[in-house]
C-alpha cells in the first residue's frame, strides 16, 4: 500500500515550529529528544520535504553520537542502530553533488 504523503505532510509546519522552538529555548536533548529529531524527520521526509527530512535527521545523529558514551543511554535503546538509521537515510535523501559545468 502507498504511503500518503498529505496524511504527512500535515505535519511538516508543526515540526519546523517546534524545531524552531527548540532551537530558540536552547532546549537540552537528550536520548529521547534524539528520538523525537529522527521521527520528525522521517514524518517530514514521508510527506515529500525531504530538506527538512534531512535537517532533522543530522540533528538526531548529531545529539545521538553525542550521548554514544552514555552507558545508560545505551542500555535504554540502540544508539548504534539509530546512528545507522540516520546515516543510511540521509544519504538515501541527500542528492550525489552536481560536477560543474564547464563555461
Amino acid at each position: 500500500k502507498e504511503l500518503s504523503r498529505p496524511g504527512f505532510n500535515q505535519y511538516v509546519d508543526t515540526i519546523v515550529k517546534v524545531n524552531q522552538r527548540l532551537e530558540k529555548e536552547e532546549a537540552e536533548v537528550d536520548v529521547t529528544g534524539s528520538v523525537y529529531y529522527k521521527l520528525a524527520g522521517e514524518i517530514a521526509m514521508s510527506g515529500g520535504a525531504m530538506g527538512t527530512g534531512v535537517s532533522m535527521l543530522k540533528i538526531a545523529l548529531k545529539f545521538f553520537e553525542a550521548h554514544r558514551s552514555d552507558a545508560n543511554a545505551n542500555a535504554t535503546v540502540n544508539l548504534e542502530g539509530l546512528i545507522e538509521q540516520c546515516r543510511h537515510l540521509i544519504t538515501a535523501l541527500t542528492p550525489p553533488p552536481t560536477p560543474d559545468c564547464p563555461p
